[in-house]
């Protein structure tokens, strides 16, 4: 019997979920638009395993969450039903997710290999990031060309996932 692309997708994400919680360190291919401009897709993402009190706003932390991951900023802290949880959004989207606990927070990012190079710092999300941000999630036609834009700049070859990295 045929596995279907959803169930390989799903035990795919299952096991990386599993490395990161074994072994502490995991790198991944971005996917998704949600983090425009600070990440784009194709960035190699290094997310190191933390807990609750090892993030701090600003971070952006990788959440597991009903089968689906999320790599979004950091915003605060909240109490929910007693239970200390993060409040995130991605750069490019106007709202704000539902709380992450505790046990739907896989790691922290602490590392960006775009085309090829590791960035010297994570990208703040300033008041000209966020504003990009907000047109690039907004306008799907926008968004199109900036990244048929970038694809173009960026070098064949480069930027792609390599060896010993997930993409999701």
């Amino acid at each position: 019997m045929a596995v279907s692309e959803l169930t390989r997708e799903q035990h795919k994400r299952d096991l990386a979920v599993e490395v990161l919680r074994t072994s502490g360190r995991m790198r991944l291919a971005a996917r998704g638009y949600s983090m425009l401009p600070s990440l784009w897709p194709g960035d190699v993402l290094t997310i190191q395993a933390t807990g609750l009190d090892q993030v701090a706003p600003a971070d952006i932390v990788l959440s597991w969450r009903d089968g689906e991951f999320s790599m979004h900023r950091v915003l605060r802290r909240a109490q929910v039903n007693g239970e200390t949880c993060l409040v995130t959004r991605g750069d490019s989207m106007p709202q704000e997710d539902l709380p992450v606990a505790s046990s739907e927070l896989l790691g922290k990012l602490v590392a960006i290999e775009r085309d090829g190079r590791l960035l010297s710092q994570i990208p703040a999300c300033t008041l000209l990031t966020r504003s990009l941000g907000l047109a690039l999630g907004s306008w799907g036609r926008l968004r199109s060309m900036v990244l048929r834009w970038r694809q173009r700049r960026t070098v064949a070859g480069l930027g792609t996932a390599s060896d010993g990295v997930v993409s999701l």
